[in-house]
């Protein structure tokens, strides 16, 4: 009787110190949403490439206190496994001001504004870009922030700063 009362107290312990521990040190246990937070930039759709085949993503912004104006944008990625073939800015941004595609580095460099009265501008989450990328090889990636990104929005009748984050996002091509 003795061994199984402390089997059970052995097991309570485990279980109380898992659930007390859940996510202290960033491991967890349960997965996590995720979700884009506010004042970030990320890419969506998750997508699985082809070799020798076209895909594209989206560069996204989410802020629902005030509308993006514009945006300058590096990113980094791994060009042994696919190449980007070009970059398409949205709609609201009229202004492309500057865009790098430096494939012997693997780096992507956009930068562009919005030339629109900036009360037709809408908050919230907004996609800023379309990028057109092909897989090379085989393999799997993830696409990071190459600097921190300079985002403005239009906060109290004047163009300001944001604190913007970019998440990492996965590529792979099959």
């Amino acid at each position: 009787m003795k061994p199984l009362i402390i089997a059970f107290v052995v097991l309570f312990g485990t279980l109380v110190g898992v659930a007390w521990m859940n996510g202290r040190f960033g491991n967890s246990v349960t997965p996590k949403n995720n979700v884009a937070g506010e004042k970030s930039l990320y890419f969506e759709p998750e997508v699985v490439l082809e070799v020798g085949k076209e895909g594209e993503i989206n560069l996204m912004g989410n802020y629902s206190g005030a509308p993006i104006t514009a945006f300058n944008m590096e990113f980094v990625y791994d060009s042994t496994l696919v190449k980007v073939e070009g970059i398409a800015i949205n709609d609201n941004f009229n202004k492309l001001i500057s865009s790098n595609i430096d494939q012997n580095f693997g780096k992507v460099l956009i930068k562009a504004s919005s030339g629109y009265a900036t009360g037709t501008l809408k908050s919230g989450v907004q996609k800023l870009a379309t990028i057109k990328m092909s897989g090379i090889k085989k393999g799997g990636m993830m696409i990071t922030g190459g600097r921190r990104p300079e985002v403005t929005i239009f906060e109290n009748g004047k163009n300001v700063e944001g604190d913007f984050t970019v998440k990492t996002f996965k590529v792979s091509v099959k």
